[in-house]
């Protein structure tokens, strides 16, 4: 019986030690900068870690998990390289944004290249894909507790949880934030090796026999069934181009912010992608031990089967783990749309930035505990977490993706351009999500972040443009390097 309560004592204690650890060590910032970016001091490594640990949150392990189960080799292949293919494009681009290092978010950056409204939209559509991001976290959490904690009603804890969430990222700042990452890095990176080991003592096989009968004696067996997997190759094509432009959003951006000058940023970037195809591949790893093992489940029963016969100290661990991650990720996405509106919206919507800093701070705590209800309502409605996933990405890519861009490598538009984009963008994801995705189940938000591209091109060199735009042009020019020959 005492067996039953290690995981939840397991549990208990790590969320006690978060709460500790964050009100010991959270210091009052003494400017927004510092709320929002810190203080620009962070060395290479702890940037690569928050980075990681950002990416690699809980919803990423059990989304691969269960799309590895059911579409096999195409989904492998998917994963790793989106491990680091994604940071590698934010890496060259960062070194062209010297210009914009003294920015305090994406937003800010579009802003000052094409204006105010651009800049409020963006930061609008930033804080739904925020708000969704949160809501998947969620989603993970009562996940945890559920396969973990089987015998507590998972939404007592869900929401014990989510309020010290709250809690510590009203009372936190970045530096906190950056420090509690680490030690969560630590658990969650062992999880997929601990799965693992465990897995091949369920198949009564030790794990080195059990990796050379995989990756050598069998490997092409494995891997020629794997490759007739039931799947939808333009959908999952599709996916893939908008995950290797998934990493320019607020909250991966904000770590380019963070650094020193663009040189970090691009060396951050950088070696996050190695480190990231390495993460990845102990977590496909233990996706295709479990494939191997029990071909046949459902998506429903996959976790239920990893954790039957665990022993207890063992379920507290994965429970620790998947919390952990998704605490991380969770209370760093409550505090980036709590900087955007607080920063871009109200104060790009005001002539003179006269806001006192320490009404800024009261304005994004508040905007953080009204994301987080947000984001529970959200979870409620839907519970999907591949839904969620690709709603995540609906809100961001075909609207901000594309201006952010272009105006990194040197485009100046005006703000009509940017607007004419924007609202191309738009009415293409709901176009296609209304009329062409329930017929092809093709996610949309690739195309629609290429129409976004298009219109600004069109807008940009076929529309004539009043001279008080071409001056605001010319001016946008001269203050903003490097140009796009």
């Amino acid at each position: 019986m005492l067996s039953l309560y290690i995981p939840l004592l397991m549990v208990a204690a790590f969320l006690l030690f978060e709460w500790i650890f964050v009100s010991c060590l959270s210091i009052i910032p003494t400017t927004f900068r510092d709320y929002s970016v810190s203080t620009k001091q962070h060395d290479t490594p702890l940037l690569v870690y928050i980075l990681l640990f950002t990416f690699f949150e809980s919803g990423l392990i059990v989304r691969t998990i269960q799309e590895v189960h059911h579409l096999g080799l195409p989904w492998i292949i998917f994963e790793f390289l989106s491990g680091c293919i994604p940071f590698w494009i934010v890496s060259c681009l960062a070194l062209r944004m010297g210009p914009f290092m003294h920015n305090l978010s994406m937003s800010e950056t579009i802003g000052n290249v094409y204006g105010r409204y651009p800049m409020i939209i963006t930061s609008l559509s930033n804080i739904c894909c925020a708000t969704v991001v949160v809501a998947i976290q969620m989603n993970i959490i009562s996940l945890a507790i559920n396969i973990c904690l089987d015998w507590v009603d998972p939404r007592i804890v869900t929401f014990l949880t989510i309020l010290l969430l709250g809690c510590y990222t009203v009372i936190g700042r970045m530096r906190v934030f950056s420090l509690t990452n680490i030690g969560q890095l630590v658990a969650f990176l062992i999880t997929p090796l601990i799965l693992s080991c465990w897995m091949s003592m369920r198949m009564d096989e030790p794990l080195l026999e059990l990796l050379g009968r995989l990756f050598m004696s069998q490997a092409k067996n494995h891997l020629n069934n794997l490759s007739h997997s039931d799947f939808n190759a333009p959908a999952i094509l599709s996916l893939f181009l908008a995950n290797q432009v998934s990493c320019i959003q607020p909250l991966m951006m904000q770590k380019v912010y963070m650094s020193s000058d663009h040189f970090q940023a691009r060396s951050v970037f950088f070696y996050t992608g190695i480190f990231g195809a390495i993460m990845k591949f102990f977590i496909l790893l233990f996706s295709l031990i479990l494939l191997s093992a029990a071909p046949t489940l459902s998506l429903t029963e996959i976790w239920s089967y990893i954790v039957t016969g665990m022993p207890p100290a063992l379920k507290g661990l994965v429970a620790i783990s998947l919390l952990s991650a998704a605490m991380s990720v969770a209370d760093t996405y409550l505090n980036t749309p709590a900087v955007l509106f607080s920063h871009d919206i109200v104060e790009g919507m005001m002539d003179q930035k006269w806001i006192p800093y320490r009404y800024q701070i009261r304005l994004a705590k508040l905007i953080a505990l009204l994301m987080g209800l947000v984001a529970m309502l959200l979870n409620t409605h839907c519970s999907d977490l591949m839904e969620l996933c690709k709603l995540h990405l609906d809100c961001f890519i075909p609207i901000a993706i594309a201006p952010f861009i272009l105006a990194v490598l040197g485009f100046r538009g005006t703000s009509r351009t940017a607007l004419m984009g924007m609202a191309a963008g738009i009415l293409a994801i709901w176009s296609w999500n209304k009329w062409v995705e329930p017929i092809t189940h093709i996610n949309g938000a690739f195309p629609s972040m290429v129409a976004n591209c298009l219109a600004m091109m069109v807008a940009h060199y076929f529309f004539p443009r009043p001279k008080k735009e071409l001056k605001q042009t010319k001016q946008s020019n001269e203050n903003h390097q490097p140009k796009l020959y």
